[in-house]
């Protein structure tokens, strides 16, 4: 049986958080981020991230942005995805660009 582009998308936000760990050589560890996975799934927790009266940049992203890995990001890794337009608004995908484009001009530079 096919996988879900949900299903698929929470794999794809489990291993985010994973590479999260590695990619910052723990020195940063989104324990609020995976909570939220654990308890809402990985779509759940990118609509609640990505709502308009959600933090513009919240916690883990700011910090992410701050050791200059914005790649690491759940805004940069759904703007990646071939999907992205099927599980998400364009108005969440909207967000989720302005917040990289803002990111890279205070702290990517």
């Amino acid at each position: 049986m096919a996988e879900s582009l949900e299903q698929r998308f929470d794999d794809a936000m489990h291993e985010l958080y994973g590479r999260i760990v590695r990619g910052c050589g723990g020195r940063y560890r989104p324990t609020i981020f995976h909570d939220m996975l654990e308890t809402h799934g990985g779509l759940e927790t990118a609509h609640r991230l990505l709502r308009p009266d959600a933090d513009f940049f919240s916690y883990g992203f700011q910090r992410l942005c701050e050791m200059k890995k914005p790649d690491l990001t759940m805004e940069a890794m759904i703007l990646d995805l071939d999907y992205a337009d099927q599980l998400f608004t364009a108005a969440e995908l909207q967000t989720a660009e302005e917040r990289l484009k803002a990111a890279e001009q205070l702290y990517v530079r």
